[in-house]
């Protein structure tokens, strides 16, 4: 056989495992088993179980189908996400946003708003199998400006489109809940980091309901939806955010486009309110920063700032510093950029699933960022930061991973 059919033998296999990985990502993302009683178990598409009502046609259809839903907007709300982060999820429905986010906040806390009692219970079963009850609270009312019980309305076939009063809709289910103002009911003294409101239509009340928890919440995102042009809410809202320095953005993708007020009406979508300070002019938000916190230690230290400190030492080479975090990393192209200060030389290594290698790079002599190629999605990707032979001192503020492509 000459070098040229070796070769070609070898591209041949290549291009078979690369269709028979294609396939299998195919059946992987779309494993579901149908429990009875239109309840259903099926996964997300970073593997994490989640229990749908399969009556439905809204993101329970997406979660089989795949398990992607808003991944646009959830990666808006996780480049704001800081370690300890307290996140406000209102009109949580399944609790897609909290079971995505809960893996980051391991250190934080996610309160979650569904008044919909059999939604609720779904999303109770889910956090509970996927081991996040430590972290997300599950609340079984709604979020408004006043405490009350109200009517609320649940289309047939589409849960996530219930809202207060009837809308004039024949078809569906029609009960009682209660909503309460977040600002008597959340702790006084709490600050709040993330807030996604998806309430149909009751986008005002929610703000009105937690504007003390707003204002002394210096670092606070808020994303909410608006569901149509000119709703008669804007001049509203924008009098409410203003005054605490809340600028709008209307979310187009994973990029933000400042929003004024004469032009807030005539926009639908998803908008985030926030401080200038907070976004750093950042506004394609295709990132998430990863803290010493997040990482698991074996060399080093880390500081009562979240600041890793690696002290110049000589260890055997090939030694490891830091590994983790264990999250969901998306296919695409990425630049992975150390924050900090690197002095020696470092060995960088992305991998999945405890240990299997995807690629490495050498870090130090001015170099702190590396572009990569991710072909396929990682479920578990971690970063492992190990000895290149040489004594190395290392100043982590954070390691931040931008979406380029």
């Amino acid at each position: 056989m000459t070098d040229n059919d070796l070769q070609a033998q070898l591209q041949s296999i290549e291009r078979k495992l690369d269709r028979a990985l294609n396939e299998l990502e195919f059946v992987k993302h779309r494993t579901a088993t149908y429990l009875g009683d239109n309840v259903g178990l099926t996964y997300l598409v970073d593997e994490t179980p989640v229990y749908v009502n399969t009556d439905d046609f809204g993101c329970p259809a997406n979660f089989i189908n795949g398990g992607r839903y808003e991944e646009e907007y959830i990666s808006i709300l996780r480049s704001f996400r800081k370690p300890r982060s307290v996140f406000l999820d209102i009109g949580a429905n399944l609790g897609v946003f909290s079971l995505r986010l809960a893996p980051m906040l391991r250190h934080g806390r996610i309160f979650a708003f569904e008044p919909n009692p059999r939604i609720h219970d779904l999303f109770a079963r889910s956090s509970f199998l996927g081991g996040f009850d430590p972290t997300i609270r599950i609340l079984p009312f709604g979020a408004s400006d006043s405490e009350r019980e109200v009517s609320f309305h649940v289309p047939r076939d589409h849960a996530g489109g219930g809202a207060i009063g009837s809308g004039g809709a024949s078809d569906g289910d029609q009960f009682t809940i209660q909503v309460k103002r977040l600002d008597d009911w959340l702790p006084q003294d709490l600050r709040v980091d993330i807030v996604k409101i998806d309430v149909e239509g009751h986008e005002l009340a929610v703000l009105r309901g937690m504007q003390r928890i707003l204002d002394r919440s210096p670092s606070v995102a808020v994303l909410f939806e608006k569901l149509g042009t000119h709703t008669g809410i804007e001049a509203d809202i924008c009098a409410l955010l203003e005054p605490m320095g809340l600028k709008l953005h209307l979310a187009n993708g994973t990029r933000l486009e400042p929003v004024t007020g004469d032009s807030f009406a005539g926009k639908a979508g998803y908008f985030l309110a926030t401080r200038e300070d907070v976004i750093h002019g950042e506004l394609e938000r295709d990132f998430v920063n990863i803290f010493g916190v997040d990482l698991n230690l074996r060399h080093g230290a880390l500081h009562a700032d979240d600041r890793y400190v690696l002290d110049a030492a000589t260890v055997s080479e090939g030694e490891v510093f830091f590994y983790g975090p264990y999250w969901y990393l998306a296919r695409g192209t990425y630049r992975i950029e150390l924050i900090g200060e690197l002095s020696g030389q470092m060995r960088l290594e992305l991998t999945e699933r405890f240990g299997f290698g995807v690629q490495s790079f050498l870090l130090g002599n001015g170099r702190t960022a590396v572009d990569v190629a991710v072909h396929r999605d990682l479920t578990k990707f971690e970063l492992v930061g190990r000895s290149a032979g040489s004594p190395c001192a290392l100043q982590l503020e954070r390691i931040k991973l931008t979406r380029l492509g």
